[in-house]
């Protein structure tokens, strides 16, 4: 049966699209966006954890070798438990909460804030009174501090980048507070000022700058 002859449906294959990108159009496309690699394995994840915090460890051994050991004002056991002890300890706990598999918010705010408040506690209230509290050292000892918190942080990034697919803010909290007591823990090593107030201002203003940094610029990082 021959077909009608109907002058839409003989031209219907000729009607611009109008969705249709024109050749200008096309040619000043962009590429499609590069490829993101995929988060890191279990396997991998551990032993970034454990190869990040034993970095961070050493590289404030070598910050307070280099700087040298605290002589003025010998090292009580006291300060050295509250001081530089707990704040490791806590440290290490943070991190392994924060790069655990199974993430858990109630449960690792649990532990996290806990150790963390310990730990800062521990940190200031490890004093004597022995030292002075002037503006000049506190002020010098903020700058000492935030450069021994600042090798833990830029470790803690580097090696957790693209690592967090579920709560990343908290969990980069957590690994900035880790490295934030790494850091202010090593200082106590080098500084012999054992004031309260120097190491509440001088000491613990570095513990708060880097968690606020990490916060606001390391969770684009860690988050997968």
């Amino acid at each position: 049966m021959p077909q009608p002859n109907d002058p839409d449906l003989n031209d219907l294959m000729s009607i611009p699209d109008p969705f249709a990108a024109s050749p200008s159009a096309l040619a000043d496309a962009k590429p499609n966006p590069e490829w993101w690699p995929a988060s890191p394995t279990r396997s991998r994840m551990r032993l970034r954890r454990w190869v990040g915090f034993t970095s961070a460890v050493a590289m404030e051994a070598i910050l307070v070798y280099g700087m040298g050991w605290r002589d003025q004002n010998p090292l009580s056991s006291w300060v050295f438990v509250a001081g530089i002890a707990i704040p490791f300890v806590s440290a290490a706990v943070l991190v392994a909460l924060a790069t655990r598999e199974k993430f858990h918010l109630r449960v690792s705010l649990a532990w996290v804030l806990p150790a963390a408040f310990v730990a800062f506690a521990a940190l200031t209230l490890a004093s004597h009174g022995n030292g002075d509290s002037a503006f000049a050292s506190i002020a010098a000892c903020l700058v000492a501090t935030t450069l021994f918190t600042a090798g833990p942080a830029t470790i803690g990034l580097a090696t957790l980048r693209h690592s967090f697919a579920i709560g990343a803010s908290w969990r980069t909290a957590a690994i900035s507070m880790a490295a934030g007591l790494t850091g202010v823990a090593a200082i106590r090593m080098h500084c012999a000022n054992d004031a309260f107030a120097h190491v509440l201002i001088g000491h613990g203003n570095a513990l708060v700058l880097v968690v606020v940094l990490m916060l606001t610029l390391g969770t684009r990082i860690t988050r997968a």
